[in-house]
């Protein structure tokens, strides 16, 4: 997985875990959903959740995160999350606080593995 912009790119079969981390808030008001189903953690107090990627190279995929602040939250209270992905790569990381936005969309673009650039080795083009 990697961070490209506002999206994270990644592969089809890959596994993305989301670590998150409440601050001064309680886990039971995050609601998380991938392709629009709801999502349920393991880990209590620090939830944990886990989708896999399935669709077609330039495919995408949408998971997202609502955030619920209780009136006595203090201000500075937050959700400090972490993107993982089995495929390696980057561990974006992003928060939702109190304060500010109380949603994330989260847009992954799924990309042809063929297209990935290793060192010395190109792709065969169907042409050659």
């Amino acid at each position: 997985m990697r961070q490209v912009g506002d999206r994270l790119i990644v592969n089809n079969g890959e596994v993305i875990t989301i670590s998150t981390t409440p601050i001064g808030v309680s886990p039971d008001f995050l609601i998380v959903a991938f392709n629009g189903d709801t999502l349920f953690p393991t880990n209590g107090h620090s939830p944990t959740y886990r989708f896999t990627i399935f669709g077609n190279p330039g495919g995408t995929q949408i998971c997202t995160i609502d955030a619920d602040f209780p009136l006595d939250a203090p201000e500075n209270a937050e959700y400090e999350l972490t993107f993982t992905g089995s495929f390696g790569g980057d561990s974006p990381g992003f928060s939702i606080k109190k304060a500010e936005l109380h949603e994330l969309r989260i847009l992954f673009l799924i990309e042809d593995s063929l297209s990935r650039s290793t060192p010395g080795i190109k792709p065969p083009r169907p042409w050659d």
